[in-house]
């Protein structure tokens, strides 16, 4: 006799979704269990698979940031993943030629966007929806990107820069106020292991009739090997996912405990605030060497030192 059942189609997706996988190993199980005539009038439709996602905790692990072009000969300047910085400068003159000291106001507000896109291209979900973080380096700052979205996702920043001084000039001097701004280009490929595992040592899943919400059939998940040996074995690499060893702690007695490594990869690229320089030089009117020109030059060759060495 031939059993019915629904008609499958083999998933070949390097994104694996580990609430579908949990929810397709009770299905089995059900199925399994309900015999072979019963199986020719179950539809999988008529049911609802309840995963207790609680249940587990996902772990990340520090990402890990390597060049997208590195060695590209379209990109020889590339350093670490980062284009040469772009910049921009801003100068205001204090041009004092009276026999007294001056007072200036300085006064600056510049509003800045960085816009940084996410997309990656093996991993997994949870129920259709990513769920791990990139730390990103800025200086000596770290930012935190959460990702949610199996598509391309987007993060804006906007930082306000303020600065408000007063300029003292001295007699016969001319004083040239500089604010450089410092914008990095960014591309990089990004490795993220994530660790998947039962804190509790044990989660459970409920079948559901869909038109009453009667549980049908349970089952107590204790060991996450069964549900994802498949994948341990899996010839695609891609869809590949390794086993840890874990040892935990249940009425203070030691148990060992396997949780699931998941390697999530994609790239990173877009615009990073670098910072901002604030630089102030005065000349004496009589012994102006130099043109504008050139003292701009040289503020904006130190401060992309400063930047590069951060």
């Amino acid at each position: 006799m031939i059993c019915g059942g629904d008609a499958k189609v083999e998933d070949i997706s390097p994104i694996l979704d580990v609430h579908k996988i949990i929810q397709d190993w009770a299905w089995n199980q059900f199925i399994k269990d309900a015999g072979c005539f019963r199986k020719l009038f179950i539809r999988r439709k008529d049911f609802i698979v309840d995963v207790q996602m609680n249940f587990y905790q996902f772990e990340d692990s520090k990402a890990e940031l390597k060049p997208r072009d590195s060695g590209s000969e379209s990109n020889p300047s590339s350093n670490a993943g980062e284009h040469m910085p772009n910049t921009s400068i801003l100068s205001t003159d204090y041009h004092n030629d009276t026999d007294m000291d001056q007072v200036y106001k300085f006064r600056m507000e510049r509003a800045r966007k960085a816009c940084m896109t996410v997309t990656f291209q093996k991993g997994f979900t949870i129920g259709g929806s990513a769920n791990f973080s990139i730390g990103v380096v800025d200086g000596n700052l770290e930012t935190s990107l959460q990702i949610t979205k199996t598509t391309e996702q987007t993060f804006e920043e906007t930082l306000t820069f303020e600065t408000n001084s007063d300029i003292n000039v001295k007699a016969n001097t001319n004083c040239v106020a500089q604010v450089v701004f410092t914008e990095r280009e960014m591309c990089r490929r990004f490795t993220v292991d994530t660790i998947m595992r039962m804190p509790s040592g044990k989660a459970p899943v409920y079948i559901r009739r869909r038109k009453d919400q009667k549980v049908v059939m349970s089952f107590k998940i204790q060991d996450l090997r069964h549900i994802f040996h498949k994948y341990k074995e899996e010839k695609d690499e891609e869809r590949r996912v390794e086993f840890v060893r874990e040892t935990i702690i249940l009425n203070e007695k030691e148990y060992n405990n396997y949780a699931i490594k998941l390697t999530t990869r994609g790239i990173i690229e877009g615009m990073r605030l670098s910072g901002q320089t604030v630089k102030l030089h005065s000349k004496e009117i009589e012994s102006k060497s130099k043109q504008k020109k050139q003292t701009d030059k040289k503020v904006l060759e130190e401060h992309l030192t400063r930047q590069l060495e951060m």
